[in-house]
């Protein structure tokens, strides 16, 4: 401990451990170790065509015994009525970090609201290789969302074709007159988290009320009370789905509808945030702080990220160049962000620098997080395989820390389209054209 207040610059203080779940939060069902298979059946399958009288009512009950919200007022609905449930099914997709996923949980919400449907949303995908190949009990959307707090907002915009004004080419635009707001709403009005049980136990027979499709969707097949996106049950697909957006039929619904979204944290990430930011205001001696964001681990070995240059830019010189250059001088307190475990690689920020800094191995109630990630030899000691490994955990929680600076106090690693940040990155010297890494 005593290490690492003078690794913080002998001024940090070690902050009280934060049990998450004293906050009211609780671990859903730990399924993050199992392979996502397939929600769909060649049994399970329905022609598209009319609903059935009775699927309304069948539905109702299935949504019972399956304990889920029924959503009966969500103002996406066709008509102010209750048009269906949504799922999207993603054991088709290619595992990948949180970043990744949030990109597919706004394709997957678009379509669902578009067709005046509530979206029962399953687990994201998550890859381990971002966990320390462990598996994770905080894996549910509602996890890093709090969709009671959160909102969302649907227009009509189809694009129309038009000459572009300079040279005469052709583009898109946005008509403005042909632009309706569809809905507003919270998510939680809208959208809810689905188990694994709960999605099984809302889709097994009776299937008369569940239609599939993987395509553009038509009316008739819109008329089901349950629509499930994914592959033909009785054709189950071996390739996989990196980006939802891709898929056959959403770039064209993507086109003709513009969802935006304010993603707000949900309590157990919220809370974790203000202890960091009290260090790093009360540390800085000159006034000024930073967040910045270092990305190594598969950035320095994999080719396709140039990992020489990575490592140049992610060197603790270069960093210090960086916030130099952005007019964050020495004294100033620094949290970094970064899957690199060692914490020396960072020492020289410290002593010849002579940052203040600090990592989450700084503060308990973050580092906690990871006490069961870096347990490597099994040695066959029980309590070791309880501790918990949540690096997507830690990960939102430090989003939000960064969120909570202005963009100039945020430092990342590669330019970021999803997050305001300072324009001065760490692979500035390096990325672009005519530069070492002409792109990644």
């Amino acid at each position: 401990r005593e290490e690492r207040r003078k690794m913080a610059g002998g001024q940090g203080l070690l902050l009280p451990l934060v049990v998450l779940t004293a906050l009211g939060y609780e671990y859903q069902e730990l399924h993050a170790a199992e392979k996502l298979e397939p929600l769909t059946t060649t049994a399970a399958r329905r022609p598209a065509g009319e609903a059935l009288d009775s699927d309304a009512v069948a539905l109702e009950a299935k949504f019972a015994s399956a304990a889920l919200p029924r959503m009966d007022r969500c103002p996406c609905h066709v008509f102010g009525g209750n048009r269906g449930y949504y799922v999207f099914d993603t054991s088709g997709e290619i595992p990948s970090g949180l970043n990744h996923q949030q990109s597919n949980l706004k394709a997957i919400l678009t379509e669902g609201l578009s067709l005046g449907r509530s979206v029962l949303l399953r687990k994201p995908t998550l890859t381990r290789d971002h966990n320390y190949n462990k598996p994770f009990k905080y894996n549910m959307w509602g996890d890093f969302i709090a969709l009671n707090k959160s909102t969302l907002t649907l227009t009509y915009a189809p694009r129309i074709k038009s000459k572009s004004f300079l040279g005469g080419g052709a583009g898109y635009l946005s008509s403005s007159q042909s632009r309706k707001p569809r809905c507003a709403a919270r998510l939680s009005e809208c959208v809810a988290d689905a188990s694994e049980s709960q999605l099984r136990e809302l889709i097994k027979a009776p299937t008369t009320v569940v239609h599939y499709h993987n395509g553009s969707i038509l009316d008739e097949t819109n008329r089901g009370p349950l629509l499930v996106r994914g592959p033909d049950p009785s054709n189950v697909r071996e390739d996989k789905v990196a980006l939802v957006r891709k898929l056959p039929g959403f770039p064209g619904m993507l086109g003709a509808y513009q969802l935006r979204l304010n993603l707000m944290p949900p309590d157990h990430v919220a809370e974790a945030v203000p202890p960091i930011k009290r260090w790093l205001e009360a540390t800085s001696t000159t006034g000024t702080v930073a967040v910045v964001h270092v990305r190594r681990g598969d950035k320095i070995l994999n080719k396709k990220y140039c990992p020489d240059e990575m490592k140049l830019a992610t060197s603790p010189d270069n960093i210090a160049t960086v916030l130099t250059r952005a007019g964050v001088p020495s004294g100033s307190a620094i949290y970094i962000m970064s899957d690199e475990t060692d914490f020396d690689h960072f020492s020289p920020l410290v002593e010849k620098y002579h940052y203040n800094v600090a990592t989450n191995i700084h503060f308990d109630h973050l580092h906690s997080l990871l006490e069961g990630c870096r347990d490597d030899k099994d040695d066959g000691d029980e309590k070791k395989n309880t501790l918990p490994c949540e690096n997507y955990l830690l990960f939102a929680i430090e989003k939000e820390i960064m969120a909570s600076f202005p963009p100039s106090s945020r430092f990342v690693t590669i330019p970021r389209h999803d997050l305001a940040h300072n324009k001065i990155f760490l692979m500035s010297d390096f990325l672009g054209p005519g530069k070492p890494c002409p792109s990644l």
